[in-house]
């Protein structure tokens, strides 16, 4: 019983970081917008004369943080909001040639069926 209750909870365990890695994956296209703003922060020299500080690491290092943190927030955004893999998935079966002729294919076969089936019905 003990074992089972085990296995049960680090198989709720694998499932949680899973879902956390899907959504950090997500929001990967979060971070360039990120690296953008570090990329100013670090090269100017005038915002350090209008934020008062002395040094920009401190700030650099908060811009890091929040970084990951609004990854991981926009990735649960696009994951709970957007439905994002299904309209990835929606649009990528829509471009893709060879599953388009997968289902000519496959509506083929059901025509076929269909006709076999109204030739049974009238013996």
């Amino acid at each position: 019983m003990a074992k089972s209750l085990v296995i049960k909870q680090l198989r709720a365990a694998r499932d949680f970081l899973f879902a956390q890695k899907y959504r950090f994956d997500q929001g990967l296209q979060f971070l360039v917008f990120v690296n953008f703003a570090l990329l100013i922060l670090t090269a100017s020299d005038k915002l350090k004369v209008i934020f008062g500080l002395d040094r920009i690491s401190e700030v650099a290092a908060l811009m890091v943080v929040l970084g990951f943190v609004g990854t991981w927030a926009f990735g649960l955004f696009l994951d709970k909001i957007v439905h994002s893999q299904q309209s990835t998935e929606s649009e990528t079966l829509k471009r893709s040639l060879l599953w388009q002729r997968n289902f000519a294919e496959l509506e083929g076969l059901k025509r076929e069926v269909r006709q076999l089936r109204a030739e049974i019905r009238k013996r």
